[in-house]
């Protein structure tokens, strides 16, 4: 059996005995335990990490700018000078959460994940570490994702993010008392963007139905714990290797945000390599993801291009225009990170939060190309280690 094709088989047995893994829920918990055992047949230190978490924090702050942006465009009709300080404090608050600062996620109730780490040690000195990871939590379906829909969605994101500044200079004409000439274009605006940002938001919550997570994110947990397999009879001699299973990543990459903080000191000058959707489509690099407005590490991608070459694969390098991962949490803690993802034909993640996202449906062939690319980096890094 190939390792793709034993990857493919150990993602279907968790998906087959675990069921949906949704953030903060047992499922999530006992997917942990199960990393931790595949990781424990190759590291020198595995261990589970409590993670403290919001639960529903992610698709609660979408319900909110929905339900802010509507309130705030009948608010306008009536009290203009509420609406715009409505108005203009969600604004607000969506920028310092795409930054980073995530002032609503108090409203939520307390809840636990956890990340899973397993350490493989050099041979000799240790100079370098590198990180691999993936999430092993599960999402839910979301209609918008649809292959034939998908790539509208940055359209649909950003005429959603026009409507909302159209509510904003809406309603502060509108408190302002100024000429008519100007509100009914403004309001038309503000209308049309509240409609988009309706559909957006139906697009994201969907009905709560679990999904599978083959491809999102077991693909990437399982080349996480063979990369492990091939180091453990394969020992680098200067780097030292971090393989990491993030929880709660789809309720607002929790899991990432704590191991970034909690380790910021110690990871100042390592490379995180982070994988998201690996089992089918196109492998390829993430210079920049917009929704998050940062850019992953030059290092970082420079790396994992010198990689491709050395494993003589083509991976292009790309931005993403839509959806986020959880490179971004280490990158907001100024730690070098970069992201590899299965892309498919519309430039976003491949079998990603629908149904089609089942083990059946993974491509062995893609799961080696990811495996071969990590083994790579470690390579490659031993290399510099060794003219160094």
């Amino acid at each position: 059996m190939s390792e793709g094709q034993a990857m493919k088989t150990w993602i279907s047995a968790m998906v087959r005995d675990l069921g949906p893994r949704r953030p903060g829920t047992p499922g999530e918990a006992r997917a942990a335990e199960r990393v931790e055992e595949a990781l424990r047949e190759s590291c020198d230190e595995v261990r589970i990490e409590p993670v403290a978490s919001r639960d529903g924090a992610f698709f609660g702050l979408v319900r909110i700018m929905l339900g802010g942006y509507a309130a705030g465009f009948v608010l306008t009709f009536v009290l203009p000078g509420v609406a715009l300080g409505l108005v203009v404090v969600l604004g607000l608050c969506f920028l310092l959460n795409g930054r980073g600062h995530r002032v609503l996620e108090p409203l939520f109730p307390r809840t636990r994940s956890q990340n899973v780490i397993g350490i493989v040690r050099p041979s000799a000195e240790p100079r370098r570490r590198l990180l691999f990871a993936g999430h092993h939590d599960s999402p839910i379906l979301m209609p918008l994702w649809r292959p034939e829909r998908k790539r509208y969605l940055p359209h649909l994101y950003a005429a959603a993010l026009a409507g909302f500044v159209g509510q904003i200079l809406f309603s502060l004409v509108a408190a302002l008392g100024l000429s008519s000439l100007w509100s009914v274009p403004l309001g038309m605006i503000a209308f049309a963007g509240l409609v988009l940002t309706a559909i957006v938001t139906w697009g994201v919550i969907g009905w709560g139905t679990p999904c599978s997570g083959a491809n999102d994110n077991l693909s990437s947990v399982s080349v996480v714990a063979a990369l492990g397999r091939y180091l453990a009879s394969s020992r680098p001699r200067h780097t030292e290797v971090w393989l990491v299973s993030f929880g709660c990543e789809e309720e607002g990459c929790f899991g990432s945000r704590d191991l970034a903080g909690r380790y910021a000191p110690e990871l100042e000058d390592a490379f995180l390599v982070n994988m998201e959707t690996v089992g089918s489509g196109r492998l390829a690099i993430i210079r920049r993801e917009r929704r998050g407005g940062r850019n992953s590490h030059p290092g970082a991608v420079a790396l994992v291009e010198a990689a491709a070459r050395h494993a003589q694969l083509e991976v292009p390098v790309v931005e993403l225009a839509f959806g986020g991962t959880d490179a971004q949490s280490f990158i907001e803690e100024d730690l070098p990170a970069v992201s590899v993802f299965g892309m498919d034909e519309t430039g976003l993640f491949s079998l990603w939060h629908v149904e089609e996202d089942r083990p059946e449906n993974l491509d062995p062939e893609v799961l080696d190309q990811a495996l071969a690319l990590c083994r790579a980096v470690v390579e490659v890094t031993e290399e510099g280690e060794g003219r160094s």
